[in-house]
């Protein structure tokens, strides 16, 4: 969850359990939660103090503090401990920042029902992508005696890449896919000099290979691609295009991405990625 726009006011207090009775161990500090940190709600923890409810919220995150005079320490639990992050994180009404990742803070349950909760992923963090793309459009460059040709023939490609992830929220990626997969071939006269005179056309198959580049809205995945084709049998011998680059335009779908990958809520707040 994020807030809505401008900030809200959280507090970092400890509470303690004396004879049975919640109370505050300290005075709290007010601080500032912006629309740029993500945080998670702590379903069934609340507290209630002079009649306001207040629930538990948590940011996570590494704790990577973002003073100069922090970043020159050697590690990061000294970063963490240094001096500038204490006098930040004590102050009344300073925003919440890097030293702040990995922190608990209570908010105003009221102020719980501002907020955007959708889920936030990391943009541009490569993930493996496993799917199936056919390419029903073939471009084939002159070669030799051959003009430019153009063919429609039937291929069923597993595919296998990285891709990446454009939006925050929505499901639009660009991926770099290889593929390989059989595919159906047409032979004539044309394209191949095995073939008996008295043949026009004969059918036959082989192997596609290639990389393309795709994009990719939810499953869905559109792209250009370049492969060759191997023939199979004693026609591929004779085959004009036997190896020669193509270049062709496809549809596929996503079957299998490990799950989890990219969430915020997994991997931390936007800036500690």
């Amino acid at each position: 969850m994020q807030v809505n726009g401008g900030s809200v006011l959280v507090y970092e207090m400890k509470i303690e359990t004396v004879d049975g009775v919640k109370q505050n161990s300290h005075v709290p500090v007010p601080r500032m939660l912006d629309s740029f940190f993500y945080f998670k709600p702590q379903a069934g923890v609340q507290y209630s103090i002079g009649g306001v409810v207040y629930g538990l919220v948590y940011l996570p995150g590494n704790k990577a503090p973002t003073a100069a005079n922090c970043d020159t320490l050697p590690d990061e639990a000294a970063k963490k401990d240094c001096a500038a992050c204490k006098e930040h994180t004590s102050a009344w009404y300073s925003n919440i920042q890097h030293c702040d990742y990995g922190k608990y803070f209570w908010i105003r349950a009221s102020d719980l029902s501002n907020v955007d909760n959708s889920y936030r992923y990391g943009l541009w963090q490569p993930k493996l992508a496993i799917g199936a793309l056919t390419i029903p459009i073939v471009l084939r460059p002159s070669r030799g005696d051959l003009p430019f040709d153009g063919d429609g023939q039937l291929s069923i490609n597993g595919s296998l890449g990285l891709r990446w992830r454009l939006h925050d929220t929505q499901s639009n990626y660009v991926s770099i896919l290889g593929f390989a997969g059989l595919k159906s071939m047409k032979f004539t006269k044309q394209n191949n000099d095995g073939l008996a005179e008295d043949q026009e056309e004969i059918s036959g198959s082989g192997l596609a290979v290639g990389t393309g580049l795709s994009l990719q809205w939810r499953q869905t995945q559109v792209g250009i691609f370049f492969g060759c084709d191997k023939a199979f049998g004693t026609l591929s011998k004779t085959y004009a295009y036997q190896d020669a680059l193509w270049i062709g335009f496809g549809i596929g779908v996503e079957i299998f991405t490990p799950s989890g990958q990219g969430k915020v809520a997994d991997a931390g707040n936007p800036a500690s990625n």
